[in-house]
């Protein structure tokens, strides 16, 4: 809220009633009975805006500018008419009692948005609209009856005209006015964006063509539903902006329509117009606010996804850092405790000290496979893994694969058979490396003692393989029993260009190139 000093406040309480006031003129300019029944009752509209925004005392704005046309010097000015002195005092009162307790109900009783742009308001602005509108309908006329302005057969002829005229104001002036007050005097409406002005014109254009289209085609036909052109921009525009579009092509419409009513010879007609504006205006209005929530929405999900995605960014950027600290800060050590291991093997020692030795070396060479495992398979999810192919030799990886092994499968009592023909493979020897470590390490683990593990190159129809067979029972393959060795096997398979063989004790890959 704006705080206002004494000074500016009488200002804009003055520019309040002289907006109504403007409104109450314009509204007079097509009337059905004398100055309360109009096409367009704008100050029905108008009240309700400055009681639902205006702060404290600046809400009795209308009251008083209604009250002013007591006098006839105000009616001299804006050029109105009233039966008597005493006629603005009553149905000034009336007025703002009925469309200004609307405006309070909406803000203060049901807490509607200001500006409203959510269908659940809009919906709530519709109900309690259509009931200020019946209400000021029901209690001016009656207060016109009971003075004797006004006989029942007059009361019957103009009650359509006169709830429509202040249906037509009290729907299409708010959603416009309201975010222009909001701004003027709370500094808010931060969600309500006004159409570029080439839009304005757009809608002003659409507007004149259906007009213009109507009229061509009433007059050769006689058909006046042609006239339900006039939904199309409101819907049209809802549909392409939400409600900021939709409130202002319903504006426009309602007020470009009768004031072409004379150039397009529609004086006779007007009334039948009326019910259409108003359907226009509310299915207008309804579906803007439907629009602006959809778009409230897809805002929602579209700042969702790129928080997420800034997340992921995040943590990839945090695992490549965690990966780069893991190789430097872990294998390092463990690295440094085998060579160590290799130093003290080499002098001679007891039979108990050099089967400890044996042991370490056996569990440092493990973890060392092990971490080499969990930092492929890190790198694999950083998207850090690149393929160096290469031919090399198939007994060279065999080699270092059974240095490896051949201790832990010692110590498990298992036996490891190496089968090959110097066969020559074309791929990223690494990869392929860790790939085998992880069957040959989950082969030996879960096999039993005294069983034999072969890891063998097989010529196949459609290339040829790497296998690792074991006679591991099925009970131990279950899920979760190789642990995470088998998801590395698949991801290194896809980088490789080879397809994983999972068959019952048969484990590889399989390579669509033949070894040289």
């Amino acid at each position: 809220m704006i705080p206002f000093s004494r000074a500016a406040s009488l200002l804009l309480f003055f520019a309040l009633g002289v907006l109504w006031l403007a409104s109450f003129r314009m509204a007079d300019a097509l009337t059905f009975f004398k100055t309360y029944s109009s096409f367009w009752f704008l100050p029905a509209g108008v009240t309700m805006a400055i009681v639902m925004v205006a702060p404290g005392w600046l809400k009795l704005a209308p009251l008083a500018a209604n009250l002013l046309i007591a006098l006839p010097v105000v009616r001299a000015v804006i050029g109105v008419s009233v039966v008597n002195d005493y006629e603005p005092l009553l149905h000034g009162v009336r007025l703002f009692a009925v469309y200004g307790g609307a405006g309070f109900l909406l803000v203060r009783l049901l807490r509607i948005e200001l500006p409203a742009t959510s269908l659940r308001d809009y919906r709530w602005i519709t109900v309690v609209s259509f009931l200020a509108v019946t209400t000021a309908t029901a209690t001016g006329i009656g207060m016109h009856m009971l003075s004797g302005n006004m006989t029942p057969a007059e009361a019957r002829d103009v009650v359509w005209s006169w709830w429509l005229g202040d249906a037509i104001g009290a729907f299409a002036i708010p959603p416009m006015l309201v975010p222009l007050l909001g701004r003027w005097l709370r500094a808010d409406g931060a969600e309500w964006h006004w159409p570029a002005p080439l839009l304005w014109l757009e809608q002003i254009g659409t507007i004149l063509v259906i007009c213009l289209v109507g009229t061509m085609v009433w007059h050769l036909t006689g058909v006046f539903q042609v006239w339900y052109l006039l939904v199309l921009p409101p819907v049209l525009f809802a549909l392409r902006g939400g409600l900021p579009m939709s409130a202002t092509c319903v504006f426009l419409t309602v007020v470009t329509v009768p004031l072409l009513a004379g150039p397009l010879a529609l004086q006779n007609n007007i009334a039948e117009l009326s019910p259409l504006l108003l359907a226009t205006t509310v299915a207008g209005l309804l579906l803007g606010a439907a629009m602006s929530d959809q778009q409230k929405m897809l805002g929602s999900v579209e700042q969702l996804v790129e928080d997420r995605t800034r997340e992921l960014k995040e943590a990839h950027e945090f695992q490549r850092h965690l990966i780069r600290s893991i190789g430097h800060d872990v294998r390092q050590p463990i690295e440094g405790m085998n060579m160590l291991l290799e130093g003290l093997a080499i002098y001679p020692r007891s039979p108990e000290e050099s089967a400890a030795i044996l042991r370490t070396r056996q569990i440092g060479a493990h973890a060392s496979q092990l971490l080499s495992s969990i930092l492929t398979y890190a790198r694999f999810e950083a998207g850090g893994v690149t393929v160096q192919a290469e031919d090399f030799p198939i007994d060279r990886l065999f080699g270092a694969l059974a240095q490896l092994f051949e201790p832990f499968a010692a110590l498990k009592d298992v036996t490891l058979v190496w089968r090959h023909n110097a066969e020559v493979l074309n791929s990223d020897e690494t990869l392929l490396g860790q790939a085998l470590s992880n069957l040959i390490d989950n082969a030996v683990r879960l096999s039993e003692p005294g069983s034999v593990v072969e890891i063998g190159v097989e010529a196949r129809r459609d290339g040829v393989a790497i296998v690792v067979s074991d006679t591991v029972a099925p009970l131990a393959g279950t899920p979760g029993a190789a642990g995470f060795g088998l998801g590395l096997v698949a991801k290194i398979a896809d980088v490789l260009g080879a397809q994983v063989l999972a068959e019952q004790n048969r484990n590889g890959l399989v390579f669509a190139d033949k070894p040289a």
